[in-house]
């Protein structure tokens, strides 16, 4: 892995997308990446998948992403197990990172405390990131609230992309509170993989009439009923919905 991240930190090397998977990410391993990505000044794009790692290799991985000299403008994380450390980390990338316009994070068995600090980082006013993406297995009554505070407060923030396992009505009812906010700037919406319930629908429905600025709507419901699909189309016909593109996917229609 030495030799590896030697070739890509020389000054010839033109790779402007990489993508690492990993089982383990060693500390070695993330120091000599953290290099990398403060000597490559063409690398744009970083995707890296990985499992378990230790505070230590991320606090070192996080060194090279919050460089003053890194060029990273698009990141995607898969991680297994995220700890309250690594959150920690990950959240001062948002804030140091001036560059960082992308970020698309797969979590697995995320808890509380994680998603807090990293929702921290993404509200931060000095976080630049324009397009997130969150793909979770559980997505849990707080971590709703404090996402639906990044919406009010990350003023950057114009596309959200959401695959959500399993959330409950509350869960989906804050995250559409967020969404409504008069001080919300997302413009491209995408919900995937929901199981779509008439409390949902109805919420997002107000969505749909209160965001003026929302022009772009993507949904991938499963098994939607027809008073939920009644209650969305509702809100996508009433005067004041500006959405101007419409993609719908349901897998199982009515």
């Amino acid at each position: 892995m030495e030799l590896l991240c030697d070739g890509l930190k020389h000054p010839e090397c033109t790779i402007a997308k990489l993508r690492v998977d990993v089982g383990i990410l060693a500390e070695l391993f993330s120091s000599h990446l953290a290099e990398v990505l403060r000597k490559n000044q063409r690398l744009r794009e970083l995707d890296l998948s990985f499992r378990n790692p230790h505070e230590k290799t991320m606090e070192l991985l996080c060194e090279g992403l919050k460089h003053p000299e890194c060029t990273i403008a698009k990141l995607r994380l898969d991680v297994n197990i995220l700890t309250e450390s690594c959150s920690r980390h990950l959240a001062d990338i948002f804030r140091k990172n001036q560059r960082l316009r992308e970020l698309d994070l797969s979590l697995r068995n995320p808890d509380e405390k994680t998603m807090e600090l990293l929702c921290d980082g993404l509200k931060h006013p000095a976080c630049t990131v324009v397009k997130l993406r969150f793909d979770v297995d559980i997505l849990t009554e707080l971590f709703s609230r404090h996402l639906a505070e990044v919406l009010r407060k990350n003023q950057r923030l114009k596309e959200l992309d959401l695959s959500l396992k399993n959330p409950d009505e509350k869960t989906m009812e804050l995250l559409c509170d967020g969404l409504k906010h008069p001080e919300c700037t997302i413009a491209n919406l995408r919900f995937y993989g929901v199981m779509m319930n008439e409390l949902f629908s109805s919420h997002l429905a107000e969505v749909l009439r209160k965001n003026q600025r929302l022009r772009e709507l993507d949904l991938s419901f499963r098994n939607p009923h027809e008073k939920t699909m009644e209650l969305l189309c509702e809100g996508l016909k009433h005067p004041e919905c500006t959405i101007a593109k419409l993609r719908y996917v349901f897998p199982l229609s009515f």
